[in-house]
């Protein structure tokens, strides 16, 4: 039986980033290089200024790990690696040293002093100052901590940012058992402090209607508490209706937004996801303080995620009613083809029949032939369908699909506060009519007469030149109305007031005044020009060189051609083949790769990472857990191979109950805490000389994967590329092949918004900066935003030929190319919204407001957002940049399509890890589904590293056996290799089974090939 024992907040050290060494610990060469190397200058003063061997060797031991830990470590803690090392470098080969460095500790803390000394490193301690004991180090570190503790919640991550600014600032790292008691003391005093005025905040009614929520009410199961952690359903008009009433339910408890408004978002967010991993009965365990504090959260953060959830059904039930009527429009269309037809022939008849008796009586022939057809009615009435028929219009069609959603949709506008984000609120006071309208249906309902929002399209069907002033059709004005709110709720020109999503994202981008204090550094950290003048002139003459040098090459470049009607293409280049040798080793090595299993795969890796050790309760505090480490592997397997808690309950040989997986996934594990279990695998993977063969790390592709979900969820919709129901794992792959961040998109929303995501959120020590996609990386907003971010877009563009290219002057002529160029660059708009554009790209890198989000709302159903138009210009400049790259250069076409490919081989590596089960998970939950994918990115790239690490003993078995093994060979190897691991039989986890570590010295002599 596993049992759970809550008590004080202590957090591990392994969940946080204080730096640490182990004396068995086995340093990389590519750490040793990068950490460990003294410079000529250490080495001088070491040899001018230290006596004897021992103690010189000790006082460059002792620098080079202070400087990369910002704390002395113990000589007898230091990896055996790190001082052999640096005891090569200082001595001759093969003189040896005699251990201890240190006789007497004296020396070593003169020494110590000596390097602080040197290093202007300020101590950590108690000192004299004016005759006063003062501890510099404690007083920064507890107003650093306060500072944090009231925008983070984690004690992890407070921690984190208090070494981070110690560092910055040039202080000695204290003992973590300090560190760990001053910041959950901090944190604790703020927390108290914030659950104390959110308590007195309340009056006595609402503290009874919020504790009641905790009381099961008799003849039902759940409580009113559970009821606040449902989730949206499908987008049904019976779901709709059902969360229409959820969303006044929980508006009924109270509005507790100016109750929050000085806790930060991050602070309420981790309250409120602490409050939804506890049911009623745990809730009661905490004080009166803390329960009312994390259900005062939790309704907040539920009505804000209501609201969100509305606004995405009505968008949804629009794009379904529109869809239901072009798919009926198709069908008449068909089906009126004998209609035409007929027509068309009486036409002709008549035609004919004119052309053969061209004599004036010939009406009544004419008259005769009407006649026969059915008459001039029949002929009008025909004539007026065929029309209508093959119009391509199917707005005529949208009533009949709407009438029973009617009022659904009216009771959702009057209950949401729905407002303009610009100016121009015509479209926010037409919404007002239809809801004053909705009563009825009439012919035509009386208006202000503006319509300056009506799309053309729409225009002769809500008014025409006989209407009288102000009156317009009823029902199409009413359906246009509702369509472009749709459209502009997607693109921000609307916003719900309060919401998240859907809120106004204006509300968090930083101010101006805090942007400008930033665009200086930032544009020089990443060679931007800094103003909008200077950026305009450097772009164009990247256009003028760049198109330049391609006119000047091109008849050199064998696979470009442009025929005599300007047309251009790019012929096919033949593949490389690859060579006997490298088929040879790749065989040799998967005849001798170890038979594994999963379990044990998973198991290993975190012998070698730690990487299940970042997992804890959600409250922050350590795991109490009997066998915690135990436990999360298992429940990283178990939902990583998608067999989900039952499943894995009854084939895992462990005392762990469906109960308890489901608990510690739902209580311990967090998306950001897979991230960085995810990212330590990463980070030990990197370590390996091999996959230097593979790529440099600098590069990685995106793209998604179909994953199937419950049919009863919001976000499951069709996706047209493949022609099924679900929604996209997206991924992130490494030209290394390892994945560095994976995340849940519905199928609903374009790919694109999240291409820039992964790079931002990356945890791991490889840093990429280059970005390949296929097709939905086109888009000239993503080109912009990435260029503005330091980020190189590069994907794959089938359809080249397609888009359009930019000169930077229109009236410019080339003499073999200029067929390639059509469109013109406004520039005064990059000019006019620079600041726009520096603000909302510094809002991103400073953390305010995400990528997705901001490009969600920068999209083609933006007709208003002035920053929408700005970045679209300079995407068109940045995108005929790469183009005339991508059609120029073979090696980099073949660069990008090998990236790209290694998404998809990819993918197949994560269906292969996914067999328990066809669904993703079985829950509607948005936030499951976001862990689903990562928990089974920890799986795929745990067998990435055992692989490699098998590949890596094996090559050097082959060479110690004489064969001759280039970097050419080796590069055509691939760590998804699944053939020798075993995913079905019994499970069974045994912790005790150290795996070999591998010495630091054959972690590369593979690469020396």
């Amino acid at each position: 039986m596993d049992v759970y024992i809550w008590s004080t907040f202590m957090t591990s050290i392994s969940r946080t980033a204080y730096p640490r060494l182990r004396s068995n610990q086995v340093v990389s060469p590519r750490e040793l290089s990068n950490w460990y190397s003294p410079t000529q200058v250490e080495v001088d003063f070491t040899r001018h200024n230290i006596r004897g061997d021992n103690l010189k060797l000790g006082y460059l031991v002792q620098l080079k790990v202070c400087q990369k830990l910002g704390y002395f470590c113990s000589i007898d803690e230091t990896p055996a690696d790190i001082i052999n090392y640096i005891q090569e470098i200082m001595f001759v080969p093969g003189k040896i040293i005699t251990t201890p460095l240190y006789g007497h500790n004296s020396a070593m803390y003169r020494h110590r002093d000596k390097i602080r000394e040197q290093l202007s490193l300020k101590r950590w301690g108690k000192f004299k100052s004016g005759g006063l004991i003062k501890n510099w180090g404690l007083e920064h570190a507890t107003n650093v901590a306060k500072q944090q503790a009231h925008i983070k919640n984690s004690p992890a991550d407070i921690i984190n940012a208090v070494i981070e600014k110690l560092r910055e600032d040039n202080f000695e790292l204290p003992a973590f058992d300090e560190l760990d008691e001053l910041v959950g003391n901090v944190r604790a005093n703020i927390n108290d402090n914030i659950f104390f005025n959110i308590r007195a905040g309340l009056d006595q009614k609402i503290i009874e209607r919020l504790k009641s929520l905790l009381v099961k009410k008799k003849g039902s199961a759940t409580t009113n508490y559970q009821r606040l952690k449902e989730k949206a359903k499908s987008t049904t008009i019976t779901h709709f209706r059902e969360t229409i009433k959820h969303y006044q339910w929980i508006t009924a408890l109270g509005d507790f937004s100016e109750l929050l408004v000085n806790v930060s978002k991050v602070k309420i967010e981790q309250f409120a996801e602490e409050a939804r991993s506890l049911d009623a009965y745990d809730l009661k365990d905490h004080n009166e303080d803390k329960q009312l504090a994390l259900i005062v959260c939790l309704v907040y953060s539920a009505k804000l995620k209501t609201m969100d959830d509305l606004a995405q059904m009505y968008c949804v039930t629009m794009s379904k009613i529109h869809k239901k009527a072009k798919v009926k429009l198709a069908g008449i269309m068909e089906s009126s083809q004998q209609l035409v037809h007929d027509c068309l022939n009486l036409l002709s008849g008549i035609t004919q029949h004119i052309e053969n008796n061209p004599s004036p009586d010939c009406y009544k022939s004419v008259a005769g032939i009407i006649m026969n057809y059915g008459g001039i009615e029949k002929v009008r009435s025909d004539c007026d369908q065929a029309i209508a028929n093959t119009s391509n219009d199917h707005i005529p069609l949208l009533w009949e699909f709407y009438k029973n959603n009617r009022s659904t949709v009216i009771s959702l506008l009057q209950i949401l506060n729905i407002q303009s984000a610009t100016q121009n609120d015509s479209l926010i006071k037409a919404m007002q009519v239809v809801i004053k309208n909705s009563t009825h249906d009439t012919g035509t309902i009386a208006t202000d007469g503006d319509l300056s929002f009506v799309p053309d399209k729409w225009t002769k069907l809500i008014s025409n030149d006989k209407s009288e002033s102000g009156l317009v059709n009823h029902r199409y004005y009413e359906l246009c109305v509702l369509s472009c709110l749709a459209d502009e709720l997607r693109s921000g020109d609307v916003y719900i007031n309060n919401a998240d999503s859907y809120g106004d994202y204006r509300n968090n981008l930083l101010n101006w005044q805090d942007c400008s204090k930033q665009v200086g550094d930032y544009t020089k950290d990443i060679g931007l020009p800094d103003s909008p003048d200077a950026l305009i002139q450097h772009l164009k003459y990247s256009l003028r060189t760049k198109a330049s040098l391609l006119d000047k090459m091109f008849p050199d470049i064998a696979e470009l051609e442009i025929d005599d009607k300007g047309r251009p293409t790019l012929k096919k280049c033949k593949p490389n083949n690859k060579p006997a040798s490298a088929i040879r080793l790749a065989n040799e090595i998967r005849s001798r790769m170890p038979e594994r299993n999963i379990m044990d795969i998973l198991s290993n890796c975190h012998h070698y990472t730690d990487w299940a050790s970042v997992f804890s309760p959600i409250s922050g505090s350590d795991p109490k857990l009997k066998n915690a480490i135990e436990k999360y592997i298992l429940t990283t397997f178990t939902y990583g191979t998608c067999m989900g808690p039952a499943e894995a309950a009854r084939h895992i040989k462990a005392d762990i109950s469906e109960k308890t997986l489901s608990k510690i996934n739902h209580r311990h594990v967090l998306p950001k805490t897979q991230d960085i279990a995810i990212a330590r695998i990463i980070n030990q993977y990197i370590q390996f000389g091999i996959i230097k063969a593979w790529g440099d790390g600098k590069s990685v592709a995106a793209d998604g994967t179909m994953e199937s979900l419950r049919e009863d969820s919001l976000i499951a919709e069709f996706h047209i590329r493949y022609h099924q129901k679900g929604g996209i794992a997206y991924h992130h792959i490494s030209n290394n092949y390892i994945a560095i961040f994976s995340t849940f998109i519905p199928c609903g929303v374009w790919e694109a918004v999240h291409i820039l995501e992964g790079l931002l959120k990356n945890k791991s020590d490889l840093t990429p900066d280059v970005i390949h996609a296929d097709t939905q990386g086109q888009s000239t907003v993503v080109f912009a935003l990435s260029y503005l971010l330091g980020i190189k877009l590069m994907p794959r563009i089938r359809n080249w030929k397609d888009l359009t290219m930019y000169k930077y002057d229109s009236r410019v002529k080339y003499k073999n190319i200029d067929p390639l160029f059509s469109g013109k660059i406004k520039w005064e708009l990059i000019r006019t919204h620079w600041k726009d554009m520096m603000q909302a790209v510094l809002s991103v890198k400073n953390g305010v407001i995400s990528s997705p989000l901001l490009l969600r709302k920068l999209t083609n159903y933006s007709r208003k957002n002035r920053l929408f138009k700005a970045l679209r210009e300079l995407g068109k400049v940045m995108r005929t940049l790469y183009l005339l790259d991508y059609i120029s250069d073979v090696t980099l076409r073949e660069k990008v399509t090998e990236t790209t490919n290694k998404v998809e081989s990819y993918n197949n590596l994560s269906d292969w890890a996914s067999f328990g089960a066809k669904h993703l998970v079985a829950s509607n939950d948005p936030d499951e589904m976001e862990k689903a994918v990562k928990y089974n990115d920890l799986v795929t790239n745990s067998v990435m590293l055992q692989n490699v690490i098998d590949m890596t003993n094996i090559i050097n078995e082959l060479k110690n056996e004489g064969m001759e093994i280039s970097i050419n060979d080796i590069s055509y190897l691939s760590p998804y290799i699944t053939e020798h691991i075993k995913r079905f039989g019994d499970y069974i986890i045994d912790l005790s089974n150290i795996p070999r570590r591998i010495p630091s010295y054959e972690m590369d002599i593979a690469w020396a090939a």
